[in-house]
C-alpha cells in the first residue's frame, strides 16, 4: 500500500533532513520503491547527504518543477546505487542556489501544486512510498495529501510550543500524525519526554532518538545509516520503519 510520508519541524536544525534521507534509504533496502522530494524551499539538503551535484543538480524540485513546470519525474535522481542490491530510490532535490531560493521567497504555492508533485512522482515511477521534507514553520499546505505526519522536535521549550501550534493545525486531517523526540541529550529522560509529550499534545511518539557523537559528526554530510549499520540510531530508524509499514 502507497504511503506518503511528511517529515516536519517547527523550526531549522531539528533534523528532517537527515531522518528523512536514512529511512528513505533503510525503507528501499527492504525492497521498497521509494521516493523523496526535499520541499525545504527555505534552505534545502537532501543534494549534499546523497552527493547529488553537478547537471544532476539543475533538475529541482523548486526552480524547475514550481517555478518552470518542469514534469517531476523528469527531475528524479536515481540513487539505487546507495543500496545493497534491493529496492530502488528516486530523489528529488531542490536548488540551493541563491537565485532560486529568492524566487521561492517572492512565490506562494498552493497545495495543490504539491500534490500534483507527489502525484506526478508516485505515478510515472511507481512508488511504494514518497518522504517529503518540509520548510520548518507553522504552514501546513502538504497535511491535504500526507498518509502519515511525523512531527520532529527537540526536547526544549521552543519545540515544544511550536510543536503545539502544529499539532492543533493539524486536527482534522486525514492521516496520522505521530511525533519524533530528536536530539536527546540525556537517555535516562526518553520516557519521561515520550510521556510529556503524549499528555501534552494526544498524540503517540512514534521514536525518540538521542544525541550522539557520531550522529554530531556524520551531520548533513553523510548517510548515516549506511556508516554506523548497527549504531543505536540506526537501529532505532528500523523501528519506527516498523512503525511505519505497519500502520
Amino acid at each position: 500500500m502507497l504511503k506518503t510520508v511528511i517529515l516536519h519541524a517547527y523550526r531549522g536544525g531539528s533534523g528532517t533532513s537527515s531522518l528523512t534521507a536514512n529511512l528513505a534509504v533503510l525503507l528501499a533496502m527492504r525492497g521498497a520503491r521509494v521516493g523523496v522530494i526535499d520541499g525545504d524551499l527555505s534552505a534545502p539538503g537532501l543534494h549534499l547527504l546523497f552527493g547529488i551535484a553537478g547537471d544532476s543538480l539543475t533538475r529541482t524540485f523548486n526552480a524547475a518543477y514550481l517555478q518552470n513546470g518542469q514534469p517531476i519525474a523528469e527531475l528524479a535522481y536515481d540513487a539505487t546505487h546507495l543500496l545493497a542490491d534491493r529496492g530502488r530510490l528516486f530523489i528529488v532535490p531542490s536548488s540551493a542556489t541563491l537565485p532560486a531560493l529568492m524566487q521561492t521567497l517572492k512565490e506562494s504555492y498552493e497545495p495543490a501544486q504539491l500534490r500534483q508533485a507527489s502525484q506526478q512522482f508516485i505515478r510515472a515511477l511507481d512508488l511504494d512510498y514518497l518522504l517529503i521534507d518540509t520548510y520548518p514553520g507553522i504552514d501546513t499546505s502538504w497535511k491535504t495529501f500526507a498518509d502519515l505526519v511525523l512531527l520532529v522536535m527537540r526536547p526544549d521549550q521552543q519545540d515544544f510550543q511550536g510543536t503545539a501550534l502544529i499539532s492543533t493545525a493539524l486536527k482534522g486531517c486525514s492521516g496520522s500524525v505521530r511525533v519524533i523526540l530528536n536530539q536527546v541529550a540525556d537517555r535516562s529522560q526518553s520516557q519521561s519526554l515520550k510521556d510529556q509529550v503524549e499528555r501534552a499534545y494526544r498524540i503517540p511518539v512514534a521514536g525518540v532518538f538521542e544525541w550522539t557523537k557520531e550522529v554530531a559528526q556524520t551531520g548533513n554530510s553523510r548517510l548515516f545509516c549506511l556508516q554506523y549499520p548497527e549504531h543505536p540510531f540506526t537501529i532505532g530508524l528500523r523501528s519506527l520503519i516498523a512503525r511505519i509499514v505497519s500502520e
